[in-house]
């Protein structure tokens, strides 16, 4: 399925934005950092480097990076965490990210039963692998997968 098929989850409009650099150079230096600051609606707009976080959020919110490049934004979680935990009712759009956990077991996402995650031009990977995409899932009232739709992360 071509990437301009997969149907975008509805966000609100922006409120603000709030800029992560490593080099201080933003408002935070940490990307959960800008989260647990962020107001519901805000985009959070990361800047280029390696951040080994794993990331819980709890408010509908976009993430992306500055440049829309996956290879320009690494977010790196320790074996065992998620890279990305999605929780209540927020809907989350990750962009332009690299999402990447180091070998071992462990999710890269955990999405909750009323949350929504889509991730668009996002590539996921572990050691040496990585596959760029963009998928979208929806779930049904009782909170499970009930569909997705991808493009790019077929083998």
């Amino acid at each position: 399925m071509a990437a301009d098929n997969i149907q975008k989850t509805s966000m609100p409009a922006s409120v603000g934005t709030i800029i992560v650099s490593r080099n201080a150079t933003g408002d935070f230096s940490s990307i959960q950092e800008a989260v647990d600051n962020a107001s519901a609606g805000d985009c959070i707009v990361v800047q280029s480097g390696i951040y080994c976080e794993s990331l819980v959020l709890d408010k509908t919110m976009e993430i992306r990076s500055e440049t829309g490049d996956s290879g320009d934004v690494a977010i790196s979680a320790r074996d065992g965490l998620p890279v990305v935990a999605v929780s209540g009712s927020a809907a989350v759009r990750l962009s332009g990210l690299g999402l990447f956990r180091t070998w071992g077991n462990g999710p890269w996402t955990i999405v909750g039963a009323s949350a929504r995650l889509e991730l668009d031009g996002v590539c996921i990977g572990w050691g040496g692998y990585a596959k760029a995409g963009s998928i979208h899932v929806r779930h049904d009232a009782k909170g499970r997968a009930a569909s997705s739709e991808s493009a790019g992360f077929a083998p």
